[in-house]
């Protein structure tokens, strides 16, 4: 999808968090191949220290605390 198709899908669904178009699949090409969504949270030095699968509401939490804990480093 471009940035304009996701830009417009933002405003469509109300989300306000930063979102880019993966333009030719070259990030979801590196981390998956199916199962989306797929969430993937780096360290600041670029280590994986969390990845799930779908979404839930439990796995959710647990990706905004560990963000929470990220940021305060």
């Amino acid at each position: 999808h471009t940035t304009a198709e996701l830009d417009s899908f933002k405003t469509k669904n109300g989300f306000t968090f930063p979102m880019v178009a993966d333009t030719g699949r070259v990030i979801f090409s590196k981390f998956a191949t199916q199962n989306i969504p797929r969430n993937i949270l780096l360290d600041k030095q670029g280590k994986i220290v969390h990845q799930s699968i779908g979404f839930d509401e439990q796995d959710f939490h647990k990706i905004k605390q560990l963000i929470e804990e990220y940021l305060k480093q």
